[in-house]
């Protein structure tokens, strides 16, 4: 469980009289302490720095109002080039950064090693999302966090959990989150589609999940085996290690059309959750 940021109280003399008055986050050099920063307007964004933990959790928690017929809301932090990290939920604030199954109460959860992280609700309900930007570095990280949004219902496609196929197109700073059910004797996958541009410095598929998830990773065409290369796979990129995690990283990525393949690596009938985030 992470410390809650408390409201610290001093008592000051003034004039004799005492009064008590909130003081307000603690300032230093190296950036601000863990705490509240206010709300941050859909279609704006928020830059401050964020001290260093020494050992321990740094985050500064941000709100965000959805309104009615809200079609996604997409939170992204920069940290300038440094490891930031970033946990959102809807509804309350976050009171643990844990695995879910200890006790994590999050939405979305990015502590993997990059300079950027991202979530999109799609069709979120009214109401109020918690932001927490987070520093688990030796050092303080300077970041930006904006919210942006678009209006209207979005559709979204409807996979059977029990069947495997194409789920569609994922965008880069995109995060889906998707149910797959184990099947007898095959793999049962998911397949998604990005389009990435000329120049990409790098291509980063994530998947966390509440089962030992795989992800295959293709340019140009679908994948049609998940053997090794010497056996007849046909896929560009692999991670295949008994986790229930697995990220695969594209330096250079060619233009044009990626095929992202999550498949199950259980040999039981069990529904196993996952979520994918491309970047």
């Amino acid at each position: 469980m992470r410390a809650r940021f408390l409201g610290r109280v001093v008592l000051f003399l003034f004039f004799g009289v005492p009064s008590l008055c909130a003081r307000p986050p603690e300032v230093r050099a190296q950036g601000l302490e863990s705490g509240s920063y206010g709300e941050i307007a859909v279609g704006a964004s928020r830059s401050a720095t964020i001290a260093t933990g020494n050992g321990s959790v740094v985050y500064h928690t941000y709100t965000t109002s959805v309104g009615p017929n809200t079609g996604q809301i997409t939170i992204r932090v920069d940290g300038g080039g440094l490891d930031v990290d970033m946990a959102v939920k809807a509804g309350s604030e976050i009171e643990s950064y844990d695995p879910v199954d200890e006790g994590g109460d999050y939405d979305f959860l990015d502590t993997s090693p990059g300079t950027e992280a991202s979530y999109t609700y799609t069709n979120p309900d009214p109401g109020i999302i918690y932001i927490d930007v987070m520093n688990l570095l030796d050092q303080p990280i300077a970041y930006t966090v904006d919210v942006q949004s678009t209006t209207g219902v979005v559709e979204t496609s409807r996979v059977d959990p029990a069947a495997s196929g194409t789920v569609g197109q994922i965008e880069l700073g995109q995060t889906v989150s998707r149910q797959l059910s184990g099947m007898e004797g095959s793999a049962a996958f998911h397949t998604y589609y990005v389009d990435v541009p000329a120049g990409a410095g790098e291509l980063v598929i994530e998947v966390r999940g509440d089962q030992d998830f795989d992800v295959a990773v293709k340019h140009g065409s679908t994948i049609s085996s998940y053997a090794g290369l010497d056996e007849g796979g046909n896929w560009d990129y692999q991670d295949v290690e008994a986790s229930n995690d697995a990220t695969i990283v594209v330096p250079g990525p060619a233009k044009g059309r990626w095929y992202i393949d999550v498949y199950e690596a259980w040999t039981s009938d069990a529904v196993g959750s996952y979520v994918l985030t491309v970047r």
